[in-house]
């Protein structure tokens, strides 16, 4: 985890080559929506819970008191950017638990060195219409 050259906040940076198709887990505290009096609704590191294919969504994971939850950190890549991993179907945790995990995939392969990103969604963006998308590669 790298502070952003050009003040983008915190980025996910990979420190070892990543395969094509490697596995990780963003994880954290499953909240409930709309009880978090602290639930920031701009807030990009909180993610939906799904705890399997087909469900509807069970709350959201905030993995902010989670030290070792590192893909908190993977931005949103810019307009002009690809993303390099992605969420596949596959979750950890119980419906109405209390911790749990959306897994993500390597959607190619990763050089040592090279930033984490990932798309936020249309829907994120759409509704934060006073954000102006940027690409954040770090040159």
């Amino acid at each position: 985890v790298y502070q952003h050259p050009k003040g983008f906040g915190k980025i996910l940076v990979a420190r070892f080559n990543l395969p094509k198709g490697y596995r990780m887990v963003y994880h954290g505290l499953r909240q409930t929506t709309g009880t978090d009096p602290h639930l920031d609704p701009d807030e990009d590191r909180t993610l939906w819970f799904y705890p399997a294919p087909g469900f509807e969504v069970n709350g959201y994971l905030d993995p902010s008191p989670c030290p070792g939850s590192v893909l908190q950190f993977a931005a949103n890549g810019g307009p002009q950017e690809v993303a390099n991993i992605r969420q596949n179907d596959r979750s950890f945790g119980h419906r109405n638990g209390s911790y749990g995990g959306m897994e993500y995939e390597a959607s190619m392969s990763i050089p040592a060195g090279t930033q984490l990103v990932h798309n936020y969604g249309s829907e994120w963006w759409k509704d934060r219409p006073e954000l102006k998308r940027s690409n954040v590669g770090t040159d």
